[in-house]
């Protein structure tokens, strides 16, 4: 799928970058130390890494050849476009094996089939987008309209709704989100608890007129099932042979961040603008998909292992709560924000998935605190990365390269 090819790229690239980072810091040739502290900070916090340093070069080389393997040559030119990274060096050394891996990643012939890739993407994404449920599930009102509703028969507990602030007929920037909690059948009132974070969380006995929208809560119909992405692409191609899951727009969300977070000197096959459009319509499917799972919920036939590596994704990508910590900044006391992805969504975007994802975020975090505090304390890089081999989770493949 295109989710898988653009996740593998994202990936491979993501760690190849980490891991020049990391040595760079190491060998001291790094003075930036604020701009390092931030991306340690990222690096540090990819699970591609928690294994290891060897296991992220094993992981990187998996992804990129898995990414190349998605892509054949036929004319002499796009052979030629191929062979465009390829190292001028023929000494077998480990340096020149991983730039040769890397290149998988970085030829000219692999970056065309990147912006055909993300081109498809973006189209698919939007037919997505148009037809999804989700889309047409608000029926308006006008002010005659909601005073004349019947709700006596059907309750709307738990529907969404869109509530006016006053008088005003039509939707306007202060109509407000939220969700039915009561209904009273005799005065015909409305107690309503709020999405956002303007004003009141809640509302009591909020009048029909008010009603400036009402969910049809028949269109509660998931289109992606409710599944993690693999780690690693290349550890499990069989997931993206079936129906389509959350875990794809997690992968296409990862390519996207890696894209904006490269530095200038990277080559770049799709323009800023386009990954842009594709971040954010990817985040509004997210949104409104884990919104719908969990009025569902689909977490409770999911097994509690992926329930909360679905979590831990989430997190990875709207994390709102960073900070600069395990490394040091001198006198410095500057948190600055790490998450290159929410920066660049648009705001309503990003606020708008921020309170869909909300509990999931919240147990990802609680899950994170855990485990930090049961972790053990080992030699580390900056106290989270390691460099040599660690004690594997049970079951977990051991990587070659330690």
């Amino acid at each position: 799928s295109f989710s898988s090819f653009l996740g593998a790229i994202g990936t491979a690239r993501e760690l190849f970058s980490a891991l020049s980072s990391i040595l760079d810091k190491v060998m001291g040739e790094d003075t930036d130390h604020s701009a390092t502290a931030i991306q340690h900070q990222r690096y540090a916090s990819h699970p591609l890494l928690a294994e290891g340093v060897p296991n992220a070069k094993h992981q990187a080389i998996r992804n990129a050849l898995y990414a190349n393997s998605c892509c054949t040559w036929i004319t002499a030119e796009e052979k030629a476009l191929s062979r465009s990274g390829d190292s001028k060096n023929s000494q077998d050394s480990s340096e020149n094996l991983e730039q040769s891996f890397h290149s998988h990643v970085s030829n000219d012939f692999i970056l065309l089939m990147e912006n055909l890739a993300s081109q498809c993407m973006f189209s698919a994404l939007c037919i997505v987008q148009k037809v999804h449920p989700t889309t047409a599930s608000l029926v308006t009102f006008t002010q005659q309209e909601a005073n004349q509703l019947d709700l006596s028969s059907r309750p709307p507990l738990g529907a969404m709704v869109a509530i006016r602030s006053g008088t005003e007929d039509r939707f306007s920037t202060s109509t407000r989100y939220g969700k039915v909690r009561h209904f009273n059948h005799i005065a015909r009132t409305l107690d309503v608890e709020y999405l956002d974070n303007c004003g009141c969380a809640a509302e009591r006995d909020i009048s029909l007129a008010r009603l400036a929208a009402l969910e049809d809560v028949a269109k509660r119909v998931t289109l992606f099932q409710y599944k993690p992405a693999p780690e690693s692409v290349s550890d499990n191609v069989t997931s993206f042979t079936g129906d389509a899951s959350i875990g794809n727009i997690i992968l296409t969300l990862r390519w996207c961040r890696q894209h904006v977070s490269s530095d200038a000197k990277t080559p770049k096959a799709v323009s800023e603008d386009l990954v842009k459009c594709i971040a954010d319509i990817c985040a509004m499917i997210l949104g409104n998909e884990i919104a719908v799972h969990l009025e569902l919920g689909s977490q409770a036939f999911t097994t509690e292992q992926k329930v909360k590596a679905l979590n831990r994704q989430l997190l990875e990508l709207f994390d709102d709560k960073e900070s600069l910590q395990n490394f040091d900044l001198s006198a410095s006391e500057t948190h600055s924000e790490t998450n290159v992805l929410r920066k660049e969504l648009d705001k309503e975007v990003r606020d708008t998935v921020q309170s869909q994802l909300g509990s999931s975020l919240i147990l990802a975090r609680a899950d994170r605190e855990v485990q930090l505090k049961n972790s053990e304390q080992t030699d580390t890089f900056g106290g989270t990365l390691n460099w040599g081999r660690t004690t594997s989770r049970s079951g977990a493949r051991r990587s070659p390269f330690s």
